[in-house]
């Protein structure tokens, strides 16, 4: 998978993810796993990821 951002994204997202302590592909996985429901995350994890996604649907059409 590949994915394409912006330099300004990419400096936003290591900051954080230094901030934090844990790589940009971990906090991707993390993330989708969160949103996707496995491997045992937890119910309140799997919420606010889906809806995040809810957010950013309008109709069948996803905006950001």
């Amino acid at each position: 998978m590949v994915i394409k951002l912006t330099d300004e994204t990419r400096n936003e997202l290591k900051s954080l993810c230094k901030e934090i302590g844990i790589t940009p592909p971990e906090l991707v996985h993390a993330f989708l796993e969160d949103l996707t429901g496995t491997p045992g995350c937890g119910s309140d994890e799997r919420d606010r990821a889906r809806d995040w996604l809810n957010r950013h649907l309008f109709g069948n059409e996803f905006q950001w």
